[in-house]
């Protein structure tokens, strides 16, 4: 389940797009160094902006790295996936 906290920030994240308050900024991950793309919510205090970090962009194919939720609940296991 989803929690109340990742679905609040999920609806700011909704409201700066539709503002055009939003931008793709690239950072470097502090826990292994990487170099990835953000997308943030931009704010203007009246002197300076503010990125506030909300996803990391996927890199590569995103259906080889998640598996879907399951109708029962749960997750779609690779051998469970049809493939049309």
């Amino acid at each position: 389940m989803i929690n109340e906290t990742v679905t609040i920030n999920f609806h700011t994240l909704c409201d700066a797009f539709k503002s055009n308050d939003t931008c793709l900024m690239e950072c470097k991950r502090k826990k292994d160094g990487e170099i990835v793309n953000l997308i943030c919510a931009v704010h203007f205090d009246g002197k300076e902006y503010a990125m506030t970090p909300f996803a990391e962009m996927v890199s590569g194919n995103p259906f080889d790295d998640y598996y879907p939720p399951a109708d029962n609940g749960g997750f779609f296991e690779e051998e469970q996936i049809e493939v049309n």
